[in-house]
């Protein structure tokens, strides 16, 4: 388990700092984007993932969704002429 930082004061329109060595350590630079959340496994705890993480892992999800779906399916027109559904 990494040491902790702190204590930071939220500040009046409730932020808060990153501290630097935390920063570096993560790469973070101004500018990125950041999503927080109560963790699952400890309720008082607060996580802060960086957006990219995020939506690589949304991403995967995704194209593993597309993945499990059948690629094409068989249509029938009125005619009884069969095409596929690409």
């Amino acid at each position: 388990m990494s040491s902790l930082e702190g204590p930071f004061a939220l500040s009046s329109n409730l932020q808060v700092r990153v501290p630097v060595a935390i920063a570096r350590q993560m790469s973070l630079q101004r500018g990125d984007r950041l999503y927080w959340r109560v963790s699952d496994d400890n309720p008082g705890v607060i996580e802060l993932i960086p957006a990219e993480i995020v939506e690589r892992r949304y991403s995967a999800g995704e194209r593993l969704e597309r993945a499990a779906q059948p690629a094409a399916t068989e249509l029938v027109d009125d005619h009884g002429v069969r095409s596929t559904g690409e």
